[in-house]
């Protein structure tokens, strides 16, 4: 986490900006996982400041954010960190500005833009997993929270399952987590799902069965946090219980809903269950 930007030590100055992210560090409870968001926000600061004035988050703009972005791809070359770290400390800086937009400090998130996102980093070779633009994760984010919507107005749809499918899409969309690492895989024994003792609501991290075959840490974005927690709270589960379960009502397959906002025409999704496995694809 030391070495991006090089440059930048993550020592804290007296400025909105530093201020605004002491007090986002605060809610944060879960030790390696504050330690690690810290060193980030606070070199991003001293990013903003040396290298662009920028010492308030309002004043901080999708410019600003692309050119964060497009630093960290050239440290993906520059200090050897791997693609994925790079998007992963971008995911830092742009969960910072929702829970800034959240506390009435900026109205939007310059972050969350396809502009601002660009010149992130790909890994070709990770071809399992999915990475979706910014129109496409709020397009398909918009159809799950759709379904919840209509299940409350009417009977057609299962009002559980669509709970359970909304925590789900959000989750993929705002952590970075591949589905295998979230659902059960049934030609994987080892791949049993995440349970529910594997996720802390309050640290907003989760332990995931890597690539690697071992449990290791990951980020839950602010904006997977919420319908998380209500589909927490709807369920009541046991800490051994999967998180994500197969339910034998389970939601119908989620296509483009006919109330849908005009940023999605285009886009359909499915939401696909298949034995004890849950998956998303764009088609």
């Amino acid at each position: 986490m030391d070495r991006l930007p090089p440059e930048y030590d993550a020592t804290t100055r007296d400025d909105a900006l530093e201020a605004a992210i002491e007090k986002r560090l605060v809610d944060i409870d879960s030790g390696r996982y504050r330690t690690n968001v810290a060193s980030v926000l606070r070199k991003f600061a001293a990013w903003s400041r040396d290298q662009h004035g920028i010492t308030n988050p309002k004043d901080i703009d999708d410019d600003l954010c692309r050119q964060y972005a497009r630093d960290l791809a050239r440290a993906d070359d520059r200090d050897d960190i791997s693609p994925e770290t790079a998007r992963r400390y971008f995911a830092y800086v742009r969960s910072f500005l929702t829970w800034a937009v959240y506390e009435g400090l900026i109205p939007t998130n310059p972050a969350k833009t396809n502009h601002a996102e660009g010149p992130l980093p790909t890994d070709e070779t990770e071809t399992d997993q999915q990475y979706w633009t910014t129109r496409d994760r709020e397009a398909i984010c918009a159809t799950a929270t759709a379904r919840v919507d209509e299940a409350g107005e009417s009977g057609d749809v299962d009002r559980t399952a669509a709970y359970r499918d909304q925590a789900l899409v959000f989750l993929l969309a705002f952590s970075g987590a591949r589905s295998a690492e979230l659902v059960a895989v049934s030609d994987d024994e080892e791949r049993n799902s995440l349970r529910w003792r594997h996720v802390d609501l309050d640290a907003g991290t989760m332990q995931v069965f890597g690539k690697n075959r071992t449990r290791e840490s990951a980020p839950i974005l602010d904006d997977a946090l919420r319908p998380l927690r209500r589909w927490k709270q709807l369920r009541e589960p046991d800490e051994d219980e999967a998180v994500f379960p197969r339910l034998d009502n389970a939601a119908k397959p989620m296509t483009r809903h006919r109330r849908s906002p005009p940023s999605q025409r285009g886009i359909f999704w499915q939401a696909s269950v298949s034995g004890p496995t849950t998956s998303l694809r764009k088609r």
